[in-house]
């Protein structure tokens, strides 16, 4: 398989990844766990459903590690990264011959 093919299908599933901790952890743990504007009925949520908290700070990391490892290229699958050359424009071959 192309090395920049394997690349991006890592990237999307790690993306996808990002798409699907996140979504969880927005939306069902805070959900359960946070009472806006009461932080004594959030701190008895936090002390009531200790595992659902820890699952939330689960989540939260697999968040920022989602987000990091298709930043730092470090997947293992990192394709080489080469620049086209650009081709000349008339105006700055113009401008070179003075």
């Amino acid at each position: 398989m192309d090395p920049l093919i394997r690349t991006a299908r890592v990237t999307g599933l790690l993306y996808l990844g990002l798409a699907g901790t996140g979504g969880l952890g927005f939306l069902l743990v805070r959900s359960r766990l946070f009472v806006d504007g009461d932080p004594a009925a959030t701190l008895a949520n936090l002390v009531a459903h200790q595992p659902l908290a820890r699952a939330g700070v689960a989540l939260e990391l697999l968040v920022v590690l989602t987000q990091a490892l298709p930043r730092s290229g470090s997947t293992g699958c990192s394709a080489p990264r080469t620049r086209r050359p650009r081709p000349a424009s008339p105006r700055s071959a113009s401008s070179t011959r003075r």
